[in-house]
């Protein structure tokens, strides 16, 4: 499905990705000439790892070439925007819910014994699963059949627990007409936006991309035919200090919290 293009690890994405993009459709680029002699990307939508990675490619791309028609820039999580956002065959009116709503429903869910520190757990963990777009209950689902030691038991029973708080959590939400993020996902991927004009995508420099944003992009191939293309370092000259991580180098954290105490001791252990 998708082209990989690699340069040098040493290289800065914004040169790299303008180099490419800047080069002729003839040359195995992206760039072309209208036949009003306008040069245009405007056929390309470059997904860039964050916003200011973005604003370099704007600007590398007026230094290198002058005036041309842009490409359309975007976040990964922008192309898991809600699919009845913006658009006129869709339905209008749903409103994603907040992380502020997410946590009233969860305290909803939890009933009087809950507390925020508790809700803000439960929502950290879905915001973890909805980059597969994964829910509680498709986890109460599946777990059985990864599990084959001696915890399955104690997981299945645990995730249906989980799947059964979210059914509340869910019902919560709907009482006060949100959406939960993640149900608007799946029907994103399931059914992604049209984009008008757009002939190739160009996955710039995206490193650890959202396993559901791969997801989009795999139906925007298959259904619209649009062309794909991984612009990435080079794994086979990547530096030592790129190479993959030990296990032992890793540090589980549960929460958001918990990591952020983590990296506030290791930082106040340094001299």
């Amino acid at each position: 499905m998708t082209q990989r293009i690699e340069f040098e690890p040493t290289r800065k994405f914004a040169d790299a990705a303008v180099e490419w993009l800047c080069r002729a459709e003839s040359d195995g680029g992206s760039l072309r000439t209208t036949v009003e002699g306008v040069r245009s990307l405007g056929h390309v939508l470059v997904v860039v790892p964050t916003a200011q990675s973005g604003r370099r490619l704007r600007l590398k791309l007026a230094e290198r070439v002058g005036a041309l028609v842009p490409p359309e820039i975007r976040l990964p999580q922008q192309l898991l925007e809600n699919r009845e956002q913006g658009a006129g065959n869709r339905e209008q009116g749903v409103e994603i819910a907040s992380r502020s709503d997410e946590l009233v429903a969860f305290l909803d869910a939890l009933g009087p014994d809950g507390s925020l520190d508790v809700a803000a757990q439960f929502a950290d963990i879905r915001a973890i699963l909805g980059a597969n777009a994964l829910s509680f209950a498709d986890v109460a689902e599946r777990i059985g059949d990864i599990l084959k030691d001696e915890t399955a038991d104690f997981e299945i029973e645990r995730w249906a627990g989980f799947a059964d708080l979210e059914r509340r959590y869910l019902s919560a939400l709907a009482k006060r007409g949100k959406t939960d993020r993640i149900e608007a996902m799946k029907k994103t991927i399931a059914d992604p936006l049209r984009l008008a004009g757009i002939e190739r995508i160009v996955l710039a420099c995206l490193l650890d991309p959202l396993p559901a944003m791969r997801q989009v992009v795999k139906t925007l191939h298959s259904r619209d035919k649009i062309e794909v293309v991984e612009l990435a370092p080079s794994t086979s000259q990547t530096p030592q200090t790129f190479q993959t991580l030990q296990t032992s180098q890793i540090v589980p954290c549960a929460t958001a919290a918990s990591e952020a105490e983590k990296v506030a001791a290791l930082f106040a252990d340094v001299k």
